[in-house]
């Protein structure tokens, strides 16, 4: 079917339909969008009509607005157009509209009342199936996680640490001159930084080594000494009937490291692709951890390490299993959106 060419006016009429039938937001622009592809409104213009009309508004007409005879139809055309393309810019409006960009500006401001807002940043465009794999392996993730003790879980990952984390400003008198710095380069020093961890702190904290990859050996390396570590306080067990945690990164992920997990005895616990934010090192700890390296710079990585191990171990049990339950809360998140990114 080719995609049905309408108006706003009709966009409204039918959101206003499916109002009265009682239907979310996400289910009305789910339908618009398999009826009308991708002449389909986007998803804040079916919301904003949501709540006007659950708010007692029944007329569809556009909004009579103050500076109408001036401008003619032209507040109604950068009206439809914004609702048709709402990241557009003022020159691409003034372009498509044939507008001066001064008159755009104005009916943006004045007209329309709108103000530009920065949008979030997401790791991947999702496509359907994508965002129904979220859905099912959140839904599993989260019933497994509900069905286990926190401190038999654990989670992974590993993140690049920069040497040099100093302040961009300091303080200096009105006149005097402030030296430049210049942008940290992509070939500023860095050391990759593996962290595992729980409820009950980190348990493996270790760099990878400069003269090394990040490969399936060493990351089997690094479950075997995992395991040593555990035996602290599961001496007989190890990592055996614990619910591990991680990305779905290549090493992560291999038939070696699939086949070591195994015979550890570790449970590992379903991931969905393109998803760090629902993975607790991604949207928590390595943003934290980050956070109190401002102002520092290291001379060597096992300095580095020192003080990333230090900042993890100074995390209470409290934050941690708050974290944990952030955690759940997320997972509950995507399944309730249909996979879309929480991005807050």
């Amino acid at each position: 079917m080719e995609n049905v060419q309408v108006n706003p006016m009709e966009w409204r009429a039918v959101v206003r339909f499916e109002v009265l039938l009682g239907k979310t937001p996400k289910v009305i622009h789910d339908e618009m969008v398999e009826a009308y592809k991708e002449g389909a409104p986007s998803y804040n213009f079916v919301c904003k009509w949501v709540r006007r009309f659950n708010a007692g508004r029944t007329d569809i007409n556009d909004d009579q607005r103050s500076g109408r005879p001036r401008l003619g139809g032209a507040v109604d055309d950068v009206s439809s157009h914004l609702e048709e393309q709402p990241f557009a810019s003022v020159r691409s409006t003034a372009q498509e509209l044939g507008l001066a960009p001064t008159t755009v500006y104005r009916i943006f401001t004045n007209d329309l009342g709108l103000k530009k807002f920065v949008s979030h940043w997401v790791p991947h465009t999702l496509s359907d199936e994508q965002r129904h794999q979220r859905v099912e392996l959140a839904r599993s993730l989260l019933m497994r996680l509900e069905a286990t003790p926190k401190t038999e879980v654990i989670t992974a990952d590993e993140s690049w640490f920069y040497m040099d984390y100093s302040h961009d400003g300091r303080w200096a008198h009105t006149g005097d001159e402030v030296e430049t710095r210049p942008k940290r380069a992509i070939g500023s020093r860095k050391i990759m930084i593996i962290v595992i961890w729980g409820v009950r702190g980190p348990l493996l904290v270790r760099c990878l080594p400069e003269t090394r990859n990040f490969n399936t050996q060493f990351t089997i390396e690094i479950l075997n000494e995992l395991d040593m570590a555990v035996r602290r306080f599961r001496p007989k067990l190890g990592l055996k009937h614990l619910k591990f945690h991680w990305d779905n990164a290549r090493p992560h992920t291999s038939s070696e490291t699939r086949s070591r997990l195994s015979e550890l005895g570790v449970s590992v616990l379903p991931h969905p692709p393109y998803s760090p934010d629902i993975a607790p090192s991604d949207f928590f700890l390595f943003g934290y951890i980050k956070s109190r390296l401002r102002g520092c710079s290291f001379g060597t990585s096992d300095e580095l390490l020192g003080k990333v191990t230090m900042e993890i171990e100074a995390i209470s049990r409290n934050q941690l299993e708050s974290v944990f339950e952030e955690w759940k809360g997320r997972l509950f998140t995507v399944i309730e959106t249909g996979g879309s990114y929480i991005t807050k």
